[in-house]
C-alpha cells in the first residue's frame, strides 16, 4: 500500500533521515517508536507531505507522490492528525466532525450518520453541542481522531494521539482505533506510551537517529538490545 525507499532529509547540517525505507500493507497498525529527536514526525511530515524529502522516493498504491503537495496526498486517501491540535475551537463537537465530510460533497444524511456513529465510538456523544475548546486535551484528541475518519482516508497518520489522554479514554482511543482497522482501516502511529503503542500495533517500527534499527513483532523489537540501548542511550 505504501514503500518508503531511501528517504533522507536535512535541516541545515543536521541530517533529519537517513535513508529510511519502510512499508506498509494494507490493514496493518504500525507503531513507530524512538527517542526524542530520533526523526519520527520527520518521517510523517515527509510521507503526509508537510516536508518534501532531500532525497528518496514514497509511492501509495503505486503511484510516485514523493513531491506531491500535502492536499493532493489527502485526496489520494492519506489522512494525518498533529501533536498540536487543530480543532476549530469556536465550533461545536458536532461541526468539527461535518467540516472535513463537506469538502468531500457527501449526502446530509450519510455524513451526519457517520458523525453520529464515530461520537458514539469514542463516548462524546453527549457533548455534541459543546464548543470544541470546553472539552479536556484528551477530549479534543479523540475529537481530532474522529475528525480524521470522516475524510474516509485509506490510511491514516497518527502522531502522539494519546498525549494528555485520561487512562479511561486510552482504552476507548485503542478500541475504536482497533474496531475501524477491523473494518479495512490501515494506520501509521507515532507514540510514546510504549504499553499502548504495544497493545495497538500489529508491527512496530524502531528508529534512531534518523535510521530504521529494526522492524517487526512489536514484543522482538520491544526488547531488541539496540532499541533498548538506544533509548537509554
Amino acid at each position: 500500500m505504501l514503500k518508503v525507499e531511501g528517504l533522507t532529509k536535512h535541516f541545515g547540517g543536521t541530517k533529519a533521515l537517513n535513508g529510511v525505507s519502510l512499508e506498509v500493507e494494507k490493514q496493518e497498525i504500525v507503531g513507530i517508536i524512538g527517542p526524542n529527536g530520533s526523526g519520527k514526525s520527520t518521517l510523517l511530515h515527509n510521507i503526509t507531505g508537510l516536508y518534501l524529502p532531500d532525497k528518496g522516493n514514497i509511492w501509495f498504491e503505486g503511484t510516485d507522490i514523493t513531491n506531491l503537495p500535502i492536499d493532493k496526498r489527502a485526496r489520494l486517501g492519506i489522512g494525518r492528525t498533529f501533536q498540536n491540535l487543530r480543532l476549530f475551537k469556536l465550533l461545536t463537537v458536532w461541526e468539527n466532525l461535518l467540516v472535513p465530510a463537506i469538502q468531500l460533497k457527501k449526502p446530509k444524511k450519510e455524513m451526519e450518520e457517520q458523525a453520529a456513529e464515530l461520537l458514539e465510538l469514542v463516548k462524546l456523544s453527549h457533548l455534541k453541542n459543546e464548543q470544541a475548546q470546553n472539552l479536556s486535551i484528551g477530549q479534543q484528541r479523540l475529537l481530532e481522531f474522529i475528525r480524521a475518519m470522516m475524510l474516509d482516508s485509506k490510511i491514516v497518520f497518527l502522531d502522539e494521539p494519546t498525549a494528555g489522554f485520561h487512562p479511561n479514554m486510552i482504552q476507548t482511543f485503542i478500541d475504536t482505533l482497533q474496531e475501524l482497522n477491523r473494518r479495512g482501516k490501515t494506520f501509521v502511529i507515532i507514540e510514546h506510551n510504549i504499553p499502548a503503542i504495544m497493545e495497538i500495533s500489529t508491527r512496530l517500527v524502531a528508529i534512531a537517529a534518523g535510521e530504521v534499527l529494526m522492524s517487526g513483532d512489536p514484543h522482538s523489537v520491544h526488547s531488541n538490545p539496540e532499541v533498548v540501548e538506544a533509548y537509554l542511550g
